[in-house]
């Protein structure tokens, strides 16, 4: 992973040494360069892909942090309630069976609710109150798979096309 972002930082090093040559070269005028303009927007293109690594490298360690504490909540529950014991004649098992079944709804309730006590800052903005991450990492990159590809066609056919 750490070469990825490695590759990134070397491409966008050789733009911004590219960009400056080639300012260094042209003529000084007043109006527009397409040239620069374009390395310009290259430089953006490699500057997102790093920052997009980022953000999803960070979307993932909190996805960790979020499936710890459900962990965590379901070992204590599963732990307080397999101390509990059923003893007593064949009636009194079905009821018990019956009020077992509503405490684990009842039960899964109450983790979920305590998924959120266990996280702290952003996690709990990002986490839903049942433990599920509103935007995880898979999400964001589904989207810069699209949204890059897009926007880099669209640059490319003003670029061409003016």
């Amino acid at each position: 992973m750490p070469a990825r972002v490695a590759l990134g930082i070397i491409c966008y090093l050789t733009l911004n040494n590219l960009a400056s040559s080639v300012a260094q070269q042209l003529p000084k005028i007043d109006g527009y360069v397409r040239l620069t303009s374009l390395l310009d927007t290259s430089k953006f293109f490699v500057l997102y892909t790093i920052v997009e690594y980022a953000m999803a490298n960070w979307l993932m360690r909190i996805e960790k942090r979020v499936e710890q504490a459900v962990a965590v909540i379901a070992k204590d529950q599963s732990s307080a309630s397999s101390s509990t014991k059923a003893v007593g004649e064949v009636g009194e098992v079905e009821v018990e069976l019956v009020e077992a079944g509503q405490t684990v709804n009842e039960e899964k309730a109450v983790q979920q609710m305590n998924v959120r006590t266990k996280l702290t800052g952003i996690d709990k903005l990002l986490t839903s109150p049942g433990g599920h991450m509103y935007f995880r990492d898979q999400h964001l990159d589904i989207l810069s798979r699209f949204s890059y590809l897009a926007a880099y066609v669209i640059v490319l056919l003003v670029f061409f096309y003016k």
